[in-house]
């Protein structure tokens, strides 16, 4: 919560020596939809790039809001979702599931087999199995455009 900040992941079938900020993302995910208008949130993407948004608004208006001609405007209610499903305001969980979907990199199952590894005994059945199907919806309602 507070200042908006910029995390960065590689994505590689090879292991990554580089560790630094990228500067050319071909993939950039919005918790935070009032970013939009107030920083470049597409800053450095190629016209091939993708942005996921977190937001109820329909990709088509995204894309316009960002001024994007080119490239895929994914949007998720990944706040919904996730208030729904865990009862608590945590977008990142079901943003998984709609990159997993808008990527192809990895499958739907691994994503959830890891959440199940690294959660499993951290968290209750039920809180655990709200983060399995929040992952899930966000999957199956990613919208693109």
């Amino acid at each position: 919560m507070g200042a908006p900040i910029r995390g960065f992941t590689r994505i590689a079938e090879e292991p990554i020596l580089l560790h630094c900020n990228i500067a050319e993302p071909q993939i950039v995910v919005v918790l935070d939809p009032t970013l939009i208008g107030t920083v470049d949130v597409t800053e450095g993407l190629p016209a091939d790039g993708v942005v996921i948004i977190n937001t109820v608004e329909p990709p088509e208006k995204m894309r316009a809001r960002l001024r994007l001609e080119k490239g895929k405007v994914c949007t998720v209610d990944a706040t919904g979702i996730s208030l729904a499903e865990l009862r608590e305001n945590r977008p990142n969980t079901p943003m998984m599931g709609a990159l997993c979907k808008v990527a192809g990199v990895l499958k739907l199952q691994t994503v959830k087999d890891d959440v199940v590894k690294k959660l499993g005994g951290k968290l209750s059945q039920e809180k655990l199995d709200g983060n399995l199907r929040a992952i899930q919806r966000a999957y199956e309602e990613v919208k693109v455009a």
